[in-house]
Order: C-alpha cells, then sequence, then structure tokens
C-alpha cells in the first residue's frame, strides 16, 4: 500500500463506536481511538479527498471523477468501486458515513472531526474573546496552531485533487502563529513567543510582521544580540526586494542608551565591530526622525573606564557561575532516595556531555552535598590510566578514601589487617615467601646477637641497638618487597597476581567487598576523564566497575554491606565509540535495528544517563558580566519579592503542570531561581508518584519487562528536570513521546538531537533515504516507532518539538 500508513495491514475493521478524525493539515491522515487508518492506495486517498475539501456538500460522481481522473475517461462504476472501498473504511464509526444523495456522494462529518474545520473554528472563537478574556484566546490559537504537522495535504498531489480551486490555508498559518505570540508577549510569556516565531523568520525573513514580534521576545528575554542578528537579516532580505525596514523595526534595532552598548566580547558575538543605529533613527530615542536629512551613524559607546578583563582558567570550578548546583541538589536528592529504598542496590549513572561543559564541576558541587553522608572517592580516569591495570588502580584510590575518614592509629591497623587478608588471599606463593624470610632473620639474630655480648658494656649496648636496628630494617625491607611482589602493593606485583593465581579476578572481587566494607557508610564513586583515555581502557575499566565492584556477590549470611554507587562522567559518543572499536566483530550480529552495539553495552550498564544541561542566556550573560567584572544590579526589590512569591507556590503544589505553570509565568529576573527551586519540586515524592500516574497511559507503547519500564520513568524524571533547569517546559506528553523514542531506539533520538529535521523521514517513509542514514531507513517502517512518533498524544513529533526535547538552541 502507498501512503502514510503502508505499513497497516489493508482491509482491518474499526471496532464499533469511537470517534474517526481526518488531518488534512500536513500529511494526509485518519484516527481511530488514537490508532491510524489505513486509507488504501492514492486513487483511493484523491477521493476521500475531495470529499473531505467538500465536506458535507454533495458531489457528483461525474464532478468527481473529471476532479480525479482529469487525464482519461474514468467509468461510473470506477468510481462507486472507491466509493465502497471508503465506505468500507469508515464502516463501525458512529460519525462518519459516506451518503448517496439526488446530486452526488456526501460524505457527512462533524466539525471537532476534521482539523481545517477546527482550525478556522478555534482562529474565530479566539477573535471573539481576544479582547475580553486574552488567556482564553492564547489557549484557542494553541490548541489551533497544534494542529499543523507540516503544509496542507502534503503528501498529496493538489491537482488531482481540484488543481487551482482547492483554497489551502497555508497561508493562514502563519498569521494565526503571529497573533498567538502577540498575545504571548503580552501576556509576559515572550518564550513560547520566540519558540514559535523562530521557524517562520527562519523560513522568510522579509516578513517584517514576524520580525518585528522575534525581537520584541528576545529583546523580552535580555537576548538583544540576537535581536540585531534577526534586524540583519529582514534588513538583508528586504534589500533584495528593493524595500527598507519599517519603522517599528528600526525603533526595535535602536532601543534607548543601554541597551545597545555592550561589551566587546558581545560584539565579537554579533559578528566584530562598531554597532551602528539605523539611518533615520535619533540617537538614544527609539523615535524616527525625518528622513531628509539622515544623520550620521551613532557608533557604540565605549567601555566604562573601571571595567577589566580578567585572564580566566578553565580548571573546574568550585563555584557555581552557571547554575550546576541545582542540578548537583537534584542529583544527590535522587541518590539518597535511590539508597533509602534499596540500599543494597548498587547504581551507576552516566553524566553525558561534551569537554568543557561542566562535569568536573558539577562532581564538585555533588561532592560537596553527599561527602558528609558517603564515603567519595575521586578517580581521574585519565591520570590513572598509565599507572596499572584498571582494578588495581581503583582499588588504591579505594582504600585511600576508606582511609581517609580514619586516624593514624585506625589507618595503621587497617593497612596491616589489609595486608594479612591479602596474604591469604595471595595464597601459598605468600605463606612460603614470609616463612623463609622469618627463618633467615631468625638465624640472623641467633648467630649474630651472642658475639655482641661481653667487653665493654656501652660498646656491647650500641652493636646490641645496631643487630635490632638493622634486623628491624631486614624484616621491614623484606615486607615491602613481599608486598610489592606478591601482594598487589605495586603494578608489578598486581600483574605477578594476575598471571600466577588461579583465579585472581574472583579474589580481587571479594577483597574490594571486604575494603569497601570497612566504611560504615555507603561508597560513591566519582569517575572523570574517561573520554580522554583510549578505548580499550574504557572498556577495562568499565568491565571492571560492572564485574568487581557492582555486581560483587556477598560471602556471608549477615545483612550485606550497603550498596556501591557510580557517577560516571564521560561523553556518551566516546564511550559507545570505544565499545563498537574494541568489538568490531560483534558489530552486525549483536546491535539491533535502532540500538547500535555502543548503546546495547552502555544501556546494559548504565541504570540513569544524565544530560547536562545548556547554561539559560541569563545564566550565560551573567558569567559573562562577572568575566568581565561588571556588577548586576538588575534583582531589585520587586524581582525579589516575585522569587518569594514563587517560591512560596511551589512549596504549596505536588503536580508537575502547575510547578511547570510557575515557571512559565515568572519574568525573566526571576524565572533562573525559580527554575532551579521547580527542579526540586519536580523530584519530591508526592510530585514524582503524580507524574508516574500520568505518564501510565504510555505505557503500552514499551516494552512489557520491568527494566525498561524503569528506565522509561527515570529516563523521564532526569530530562524534566534537565529542561526545567534550562527554562524549558516542554509539555509533558511530547517528553514523554521522547523518552520512549530514547529509551527503545536510541539510535534514532541520537540522529535526530543532530538532525532534528530528519523526523520527516520517520513521518513520511517516502523521504527516509534523504533524511535518515543507511542503517536506519528500515525503521521508517518500523510499526512500533512510527505509532509512538504519530500518537495522538503528544504527538506528532515535529523537528521544533524535538528541539524543545533535547534543549537544542533553548534559551
Amino acid at each position: 500500500m502507498n501512503g502514510l500508513f503502508h505499513d497497516i495491514t489493508e482491509g482491518s475493521k474499526l471496532t464499533p463506536g469511537g470517534r474517526v478524525e481526518f488531518r488534512m493539515l500536513g500529511p494526509l491522515e485518519a484516527w481511530h481511538d488514537g490508532a491510524p487508518v489505513p486509507l488504501g492506495d492514492q486513487q483511493q486517498r484523491f477521493v476521500l479527498v475531495v470529499l473531505l475539501l467538500h465536506a458535507n456538500k454533495p458531489v457528483t460522481p461525474t464532478r468527481l471523477a473529471e476532479i480525479v481522473w482529469a487525464d482519461r475517461e474514468a467509468k461510473p462504476t470506477l468510481v462507486r468501486s472507491y466509493i465502497k472501498r471508503l465506505r468500507d473504511v469508515v464502516e463501525g464509526a458512529d460519525d462518519v458515513t459516506i451518503e448517496t444523495t439526488p446530486t452526488g456522494y456526501l460524505l457527512r462529518i462533524g466539525e471537532a472531526q476534521l482539523d481545517t474545520l477546527r482550525f478556522n473554528r478555534l482562529r474565530a472563537e479566539a477573535a471573539e474573546v481576544r479582547a475580553d478574556d486574552p488567556r482564553r484566546a492564547i489557549a484557542l490559537l494553541r490548541e489551533a496552531v497544534g494542529l499543523w504537522r507540516g503544509k496542507f495535504l502534503e503528501d498529496i498531489d493538489i491537482d488531482r485533487v481540484g488543481g487551482a480551486e482547492v483554497i489551502s490555508p497555508d497561508e493562514s498559518y502563519p498569521d494565526v502563529v503571529g497573533d498567538l505570540a502577540e498575545l504571548e508577549l503580552e501576556s509576559g510569556d515572550h518564550r513560547s513567543a520566540r519558540d514559535r516565531l523562530r521557524p517562520l523568520v527562519q523560513a522568510d525573513p522579509a516578513s517584517q510582521k514576524h520580525a518585528e514580534l522575534l525581537m520584541r521576545a528576545l529583546l523580552a528575554g535580555g537576548d538583544r544580540a540576537a535581536a540585531l542578528r534577526v534586524f540583519h537579516g529582514t534588513r538583508d532580505a528586504l534589500s533584495e526586494q528593493g524595500m527598507e525596514p519599517n519603522p517599528s523595526l528600526l525603533a526595535l534595532a535602536a532601543e534607548p542608551p543601554g541597551v545597545l552598548r555592550i561589551s566587546a566580547a558581545s560584539s565579537a558575538i554579533i559578528g566584530g565591530g562598531d554597532v551602528v543605529a539605523p539611518a533615520g533613527v535619533a540617537e538614544g530615542t527609539g523615535t524616527v526622525e525625518a528622513a531628509s536629512d539622515p544623520p550620521p551613524p551613532a557608533r557604540m559607546a565605549p567601555p566604562a573606564p573601571e571595567t577589566r578583563v580578567d585572564w580566566a582558567t578553565d580548571a573546574p570550578s568550585d563555584e557555581d557561575q552557571l547554575n550546576r548546583d541545582p542540578l548537583a541538589e537534584v542529583l544527590a536528592v535522587q541518590l539518597r532516595q535511590v539508597h533509602s529504598d534499596t540500599p543494597t542496590t548498587s547504581f551507576i549513572v552516566h553524566l553525558d556531555g561534551a569537554w568543557g561543559t561542566g562535569k568536573s564541576t558539577l562532581l564538585n558541587f555533588l561532592e560537596r552535598r553527599l561527602g558528609d553522608e558517603f564515603t567519595i572517592v575521586r578517580f581521574d580516569a585519565w591520570r590513572q590510566s598509565r599507572l596499572g591495570p584498571p582494578w588495581w588502580v581503583l582499588l588504591s584510590a579505594s582504600r585511600e578514601a576508606v582511609a581517609r575518614d580514619r586516624n593514624l592509629f585506625a589507618r595503621g591497623a587497617l593497612r596491616v589487617t589489609e595486608s594479612v587478608v591479602r596474604a591469604r588471599r595471595a595464597g601459598a606463593a605468600v605463606t612460603l615467601s614470609v616463612f623463609l624470610f622469618a627463618l633467615v632473620v631468625a638465624g640472623f639474630a641467633v648467630f649474630v646477637l651472642p658475639h655482641v655480648a661481653g667487653g665493654d658494656a656501652v660498646a656491647a649496648l650500641a652493636k646490641a641497638v645496631t643487630t635490632i636496628v638493622a634486623t628491624l630494617a631486614a624484616l621491614w625491607t623484606g615486607a615491602r618487597v613481599v608486598g610489592r611482589t606478591l601482594l598487589w602493593d605495586s603494578v608489578r606485583g598486581a600483574r605477578l597476581f594476575e598471571q600466577s593465581a588461579p583465579n585472581p579476578m574472583d579474589q580481587v572481587a571479594h577483597h574490594f567487598e571486604w575494603l569497601l566494607g570497612k566504611t560504615h557508610k555507603p561508597v560513591l564513586f566519582f569517575i572523570d576523564d574517561l573520554d580522554r583515555c583510549p578505548g580499550a581502557y574504557v572498556v577495562d575499566l568499565l568491565d571492571t566497575v560492572q564485574t568487581l565492584i557492582r555486581d560483587t556477590p556477598s560471602r556471608t549470611s549477615t545483612p550485606k554491606r550497603s550498596a556501591t554507587y557510580f557517577i560516571v562522567a564521560a561523553d556518551g559518543a566516546w564511550l559507545r565509540k570505544s565499545y563498537e572499536d574494541t568489538f568490531p566483530s560483534y558489530h552486525n550480529s549483536v546491535s539491533s535495528p535502532g540500538h547500535s552495539l555502543g548503546h546495547l553495552f552502555l544501556d546494559k550498564l548504565f541504570q540513569l544517563t544524565v544530560p547536562i544541561p545548556e547554561p539559560s542566556s541569563r545564566a550565560r550573560a551573567t558569567y559573562l558580566q562577572r568575566l568581565l567584572n561588571v556588577e548586576d544590579s538588575n534583582q531589585d526589590d520587586r524581582i525579589k519579592q516575585e522569587i518569594a512569591d514563587g517560591q512560596r507556590a511551589l512549596a504549596e503544589v505536588d503536580n508537575e503542570a502547575k510547578i511547570l505553570d510557575i515557571v512559565d509565568s515568572a519574568s525573566p529576573l526571576a524565572r533562573d531561581e525559580l527554575a532551579a527551586k521547580a527542579a526540586l519540586a519536580l523530584v519530591a515524592s508526592a510530585t514524582r508518584a503524580h507524574t508516574e500516574h500520568a505518564l501510565s497511559k504510555f505505557l503500552p507503547l514499551l516494552h512489557s519487562n520491568p527494566r525498561n519500564i524503569k528506565k522509561f520513568l527515570n529516563t523521564y524524571s532526569v530530562l524534566r528536570s534537565v529542561r526545567t533547569l534550562e527554562q524549558n517546559t516542554v509539555p509533558s506528553d511530547v517528553l514523554a513521546l521522547w523518552t520512549i523514542v530514547r529509551v527503545r531506539w536510541p539510535s534514532v533520538a541520537e540522529h535526530l538531537e543532530a538532525d532534528p529535521d530528519a523526523i520527516r523521514g520517520l513521518v513520511e517513509p517516502l523521504w527516509a533515504s534523504e533524511c535518515l542514514p543507511p542503517n536506519l531507513r528500515d525503521l521508517a517502517n518500523n510499526v512500533d516507532l512510527r505509532t509512538v512518533v504519530l500518537h495522538p498524544v503528544g504527538g506528532p513529533l515535529t523537528a521544533d518539538l524535538i528541539r524543545q526535547c533535547t534543549g537544542i538552541d533553548y534559551g
């Protein structure tokens, strides 16, 4: 079968009852009770479109034949056969019928069941209530805009359904988005307005209305550099058409003094050089003068004399300059909860981010929050990678961390006790070596000490002391030699143990269990800089984490020690490539559609992956001001009061939607503080229980095994927290669908994150070869994946929604 639903069995009947919806604002679709309906071949789809375009109006058989088969004569029986097939398609639905009337065929359908009719109705209702109830108008227009999934009937040949007679609503869409954005700006929601307008301005930079609204939204969010880029783009596009920007655009580009007085660093971001007010705009007034004698360009004021730029290092920071600490607090809350709920079950978290995104800084903040409750083992993988086997360097780091909380005497006792335990694990070789060495020392003492007696008492005493010191030195030296060669106290000893012991890794695993059991607190490993190590070392180290520490069984019947937890900070792409390069022969036999070999390994290893959030525009601006030693005086008493009111409101709600509404309604200056508090509110027990109940409707889209369901809930929770910290309040249902894609088809999610527009290859399989790489093209026809992507609750997923879910260009 051709068309959008060619992967669904043709001839299937609708279950009795339920509502059928037809969608033409994008590819032609039909849905019945949340499931796609097969629409037949192209000819049948053309007939359906003609009936939909004339919904509730009769179309004569002759006219129907002229429209669909304009290039050849169609027999009446052909038309009747396609009408019969369409009747079979909608058979069982109570609200759609194809009637035969004296004047032709009539598709009877309700206004709510055809998206074009709903769009017009919602737009008209919004216009009626706009003056008296702007919030209601916003809700109506948002619903209207949400109906659009692409261009009108973009997969249908318009010439085969009426050609020039078809009135396309495509031109109405930008007008409705503009009306909605204007209302959102008036209500203070500049972020939503900005995100709606960006695609329109990119598609048509000469549209002055949308460019003006986008500049207003960007300026409201404090992003003046981006507003100027929009102005320059629109000015250039108009220039190509022989036009000039209108006065409103010119006024926005020439804001009052202080708005365009930016630092040299910000000027470099814009494109370098001085910022020049547009011709016809009076400097510092924001008004347009008569254009008869254009004034000379007004150049940017020089930086204030006291401004200076100090050199800054790129070392991990102990001070929160980019709002990383709220994420550390969220993770700390979650780790405490995991330990409280399942204290003997280990948990491995992956902090995923490219170099320089603040992973090490985040670990610093986590250590500050958890250092009193956990034994923290800091492990710099890159520095340790050349010292010895991964298990040995991890064991050394563990020993140091366990000893850190003890006094000097206790540390010595731990060292002696551990040496005895290692000697027992090392076996006969160590026992024999120690016995022989003891015999040598005893013989030395027996044969030397008798000759010391007699003679001068002082000389005899001196000789005795010298002999005892020499004996102790020999014992110490021997112990060091035995320890370094046979008790793993050196790299050589570790290698020798690996080669000589019958089952060395089993002994090492149980020694880890013994050593980590010597602390009275749960152990938390911070593994950093793993994405600077060779691939083979990455795999060895993570295998050590998996097999020697996390999965070590307890030998005792007494209650088990507290579980061991890990946070691995590394670029996920580096880790995946390490596994794929280490096991190239398994690539074709083990990987599955949507799951590369690297994804499969990481999916098995990590219970949770946390993407490092992007700093908000406000946080970036504050950071730049700090680097330039510019004081931020924006937080006046009004903003402080708004923050206090918002925090009180957050403390009183346990509903995700209400929490996000509080963040959305805040002013830009208050939103940073409230987003951090909102992220914490989202992980509170009551809120999580409410959210998990709301997400239960998506469970049929997952595999039924418990691990898959847990991973979906954990991933959704962390994505919601991260996006909220970015002040990105993506709708819950949309984020849930994206989370399912991430969990079930991570390779697809990775590709869409890099190229959100590639979603077209899944929505329209005919575009798969253009949008998807070869290894993912077969998934364009995967029923499960397309059901998620096109799901009526939260979907269909679009490029803009994916950008919002992934935080791309958001903020």
